[in-house]
């Protein structure tokens, strides 16, 4: 996986600031209360093996945002959120194939 932000900022003494400023912008431009309130919707209206992968999902977006929400001080701790990002990934495209195929008439 390429990192994005390691091709824009070189390693050094400055770098956990910039990330830290990054996350801390991106925590205020991204809300995640539209997909929890989704999320909700799906648990409590969906069929069951839909509103358990939604459960998921909204499990690991909760994951990165709490992760993001803490202070970054390590590449560790970046590494830490990419990985929760990757899991988010995973999650969000499990849901959607079986809503898909719910929605096709499969499920």
């Amino acid at each position: 996986m390429t990192d994005a932000l390691a091709a824009v900022v070189q390693p050094g003494p400055g770098l956990a600031d910039h990330v830290e400023e990054r996350v801390r912008l991106l925590i205020e431009a991204v809300s995640v209360d539209e997909l929890m309130r989704t999320g909700a919707t799906v648990e409590l209206e969906g069929p069951e093996d839909i509103a358990a992968f939604a459960m998921i999902t909204l499990g690991a977006a909760r994951q990165i945002w709490m992760t993001a929400r803490r202070p970054f001080s390590s590449p560790a701790d970046h590494a830490h959120l990419l990985a929760a990002h990757g899991r988010l990934s995973v999650t969000l495209s499990g849901f959607v194939k079986a809503a898909r195929a719910h929605l096709n008439g499969a499920g």
